[in-house]
């Protein structure tokens, strides 16, 4: 993908949205008039997250993927120890592939690759996640239309606390 798109400087750039290139240049993304999208990819906090690889040819920066994304996903990349120090990430565990990352203030969910910022809503979520084994319907009960939205689940159990849901969402618009 590429190339990445900027003003060519001879001025380092350590606020972002650049690269350097090998003959010292910088390729300056800043300006988003100036720019393309490569300029939004960010940066991986750990070698399981990154999903692309930058490289240079012909004294242009590009991205190539390393890993199959899929649509809505984030693309990330590594900029580098010095960049990514900036950003506040832990370089020294970067490359331990048995290494878990553990974000404070984010709770996955364990079946999932579904985030919250929330315990309460990973909670609410993980109850639901038709990844959790507990979910998993071993015997078919039937259908179950929601009267409100027309979503049909699997379960009378998952059908009453859904209506509830819808129940509430219609109250709130009619309001």
């Amino acid at each position: 993908m590429g190339p990445y798109e900027g003003l060519l400087s001879k001025r380092q750039n350590d606020k972002g949205y650049s690269w350097m290139l090998k003959d010292g240049k910088t390729v300056d993304a800043k300006d988003p008039n100036k720019s393309n999208w490569m300029r939004y990819v960010n940066c991986a906090r750990h070698v399981k997250e990154q999903n692309v690889v930058a490289f240079q040819y012909k004294g242009q920066m590009y991205y190539r993927t390393v890993k199959i994304i899929k649509a809505g996903e984030e693309m990330l990349v590594y900029y580098g120890e010095e960049f990514a120090n900036n950003l506040g990430i832990n370089t020294d565990n970067y490359f331990k592939p048995n290494e878990e990352v553990v974000i404070e203030g984010v709770f996955p969910c364990p079946h999932c690759p579904i985030a919250y910022v929330f315990k309460h809503m990973r909670d609410r979520h993980e109850f639901f996640c038709r990844s959790n084994p507990r979910n998993l319907v071993t015997q078919f009960e039937g259908i179950f239309t929601c009267s409100y939205c027309q979503i049909t689940l699997s379960t009378k159990a998952f059908l009453d606390s859904h209506e509830k849901f819808c129940s509430k969402r219609k109250k709130e618009k009619t309001e």
